[in-house]
């Protein structure tokens, strides 16, 4: 333990432990990673929930080797078939992505999120939160072009307080990308 005290080259600041840390974990980030623009469209329904949902998602994210991060404004139009009513939501959605395989121009993926909606109907205002996980596909085209598709969504529905499982064509979403 002495030897760890009087060690000029060991011992050193709190504040210089942090800064160390943290220039050996940009250390360890992978030399390819890079910034992801695009946007998807999906459609989902909901026997139980008696619902129709489809989102227009625009999104940005950061890609580092088999880990992707990013955030996407959602617009959602949900559909009460039952009622014949239509709420409109606003939303922002943070998510992972983590690759699971890859073979040159195909890949399959995972990605969890946790979006927040808001509805903007004048009659109507609730807002709702529904985390998700979700199998994807993706098609790489070009070097910087490539195509998404989902197919299939667990989710809790905080507004109707249900899990949501669909592994079907009622729940898909398809997306293109670029990557700089």
């Amino acid at each position: 333990m002495d030897f760890f005290k009087n060690n000029p080259y060991i011992c050193c600041s709190m504040r210089q432990k942090v800064i160390l840390l943290a220039a050996l974990l940009l250390l360890a980030l992978p030399v390819h990673a890079q910034w992801v623009v695009g946007g998807s469209f999906s459609f989902r329904t909901s026997a139980s929930n008696k619902t129709n949902d489809i989102v227009f998602r625009p999104d940005v994210s950061y890609s580092f080797g088999k880990v992707c991060v990013g955030a996407a404004l959602t617009v959602d139009c949900y559909n009460f078939y039952q009622d014949h009513r239509t709420d409109w939501s606003l939303g922002i959605t943070p998510y992972v992505q983590y690759y699971i395989w890859s073979s040159g121009v195909l890949s399959f993926f995972l990605e969890g999120g946790i979006p927040y909606y808001r509805t903007i109907n004048p009659d109507n205002s609730s807002h709702r939160f529904a985390p998700y996980v979700s199998p994807g596909l993706e098609i790489s085209i070009t070097y910087h072009w490539s195509v998404i598709g989902y197919l299939g969504r667990l989710e809790y529905d905080t507004q109707f307080k249900t899990f949501q499982f669909s592994a079907e064509m009622d729940s898909f979403g398809v997306g293109v990308y670029y990557s700089f």
